[in-house]
């Protein structure tokens, strides 16, 4: 009898001790969990913040739908500085709509023109900076997603863009094109962008298409009675290949608006 009664004294320590591993067990999973599920959380919520803080900033440079205005005086193009500059100083009103935005070339600046115009009165102002520290940006062939939103649908086949991929990215940028996003978020918030060195090899290569780029904005403009300026920022000498780009452009057009600025800020001069 008294094996049988130490026997159900072994068994039932046991049978506590498991139970109150499982409890242990059980409350660290609950706890884990709980961890794991406001980690989560937490990071969905950091990813929606971003994504429409991106949205936001997005939006800013490129979304005119609601816009009413027209007979515009001006339209300002231009790239991350002129970007930075307006925005920070909300420069935009009644008599211009600015067009810079984060590593926006020449390239984009035409084809958003040819879309955007119409926005101008008769003798309307075109300009056209060009930041002498960002060459490499400015003469890059390369379109970005807030570019593509505020083409055309016909531009966009033409251009073999998807529009449907254009579409769903204005809504999710961080998801779709997330080192752009975050490099143009940093530079806003942080002013972490880099300016690309311009070497001997691509000045040459550099000032051909710039010339070529900018001609082609200047014949659109007089052909349309539009008055383009064009403007050259951080550019307090005008250098040897600055200064042929200019002759030659005035050569051409008999054309002489040009501006030659010592920073971004001197901009309000002109507008």
């Amino acid at each position: 009898m008294k094996n049988i009664i130490t026997k159900l004294k072994i068994h039932r320590r046991k049978i506590v001790l498991l139970f109150s591993y499982l409890s242990v067990a059980l409350f660290i999973f609950i706890n884990f969990s709980f961890l794991i599920s406001s980690i989560l959380i937490l990071l969905f919520l950091i990813i929606v913040i971003l994504n429409e803080t991106i949205r936001t900033y997005i939006k800013s440079g490129s979304d005119i739908s609601n816009y009413n205005e027209r007979n515009l005086e001006y339209l300002l193009f231009g790239s991350t500085r002129v970007w930075k500059f307006i925005s920070e100083n909300n420069i935009c009103n009644k008599r211009l709509i600015s067009f810079a935005f984060y590593k926006r070339s020449l390239h984009s600046d035409f084809l958003i023109l040819k879309q955007k115009f119409s926005y101008l009165s008769k003798h309307g102002k075109v300009l056209i900076t060009i930041d002498c520290q960002d060459l490499v940006t400015i003469s890059s062939h390369r379109l970005y997603f807030p570019d593509v939103q505020l083409l055309h649908q016909i531009t966009l086949n033409n251009l073999h863009i998807n529009r449907h991929l254009v579409k769903y990215a204005s809504f999710f940028p961080l998801i779709f094109f997330p080192v752009y996003s975050f490099k143009m978020l940093s530079a806003k918030l942080f002013n972490t962008h880099k300016y690309a060195k311009v070497t001997g090899d691509m000045r040459d290569q550099m000032q051909v298409y710039i010339t070529s780029s900018v001609c082609v904005v200047v014949e659109f403009c007089l052909h349309r009675q539009l008055v383009p300026k064009i403007v050259f920022i951080n550019c307090e000498e005008p250098r040897h290949n600055i200064l042929k780009i200019k002759s030659e452009i005035a050569r051409r057009y008999k054309y002489n608006d040009f501006y030659f600025l010592r920073s971004v800020d001197e901009l309000k001069k002109i507008i």
